[in-house]
């Protein structure tokens, strides 16, 4: 299990990230540090089944076009568990048509994140699943925590640009 070290004044939530291509897996990575969240991850489905059922965490972020098994077949998977049922699972995908996201939702992701996606969406994303679901997001107790995360999103987005758009 992984965190970024950063002290924090609410509970360390788990978050089980899950995507077979690495920069798209640091990306993920980069904004649960940033976050302050426990994570832990996996690169194919079967080991995202694996870790989900032993170590139940708080939110997935998943994936849906895995090398082994599909990102549905590890939902499916995940929803026939009582144990691992009720964990919340964001599928994040390069598929945009709306009837292959209607699909997702429709086999128990409750959202659907289209890739290239937006930090600011994905870190609200987070925040909505791990905190009540309400916007109980914790607040910046200073402006230097406020710089701080402006200046790591605008170096991630530009990181992410030359992952993308190599030179």
């Amino acid at each position: 299990m992984e965190n970024c070290g950063l002290q924090s004044n609410h509970q360390q939530h788990l978050i089980l990230a899950v995507d077979d291509d690495k920069d798209n897996l640091e990306l993920l990575v980069q904004v649960l540090q940033f976050v302050q969240c426990s994570f832990i991850t996996a690169d194919d489905g079967k080991t995202a089944v694996q870790k989900a059922q032993q170590h139940y965490p708080d939110l997935i972020l998943l994936d849906m076009m895995l090398p082994d098994i599909s990102g549905i077949e590890v939902v499916k998977s995940l929803q026939q568990n009582p144990q691992t049922k009720g964990i919340p699972i964001v599928a994040i995908t390069a598929m945009a048509r709306a009837e292959n996201q209607q699909q997702f939702l429709a086999e128990g992701c409750l959202k659907c994140i289209t890739k290239p996606y937006s930090i600011d969406e994905l870190q609200e994303i987070i925040y909505y699943y791990l905190f009540n679901r309400n916007d109980a997001r914790p607040k910046c107790s200073s402006s230097a925590t406020t710089m701080k995360y402006l200046s790591w999103r605008n170096s991630t987005i530009l990181n992410f640009r030359f992952w993308i758009f190599p030179l």
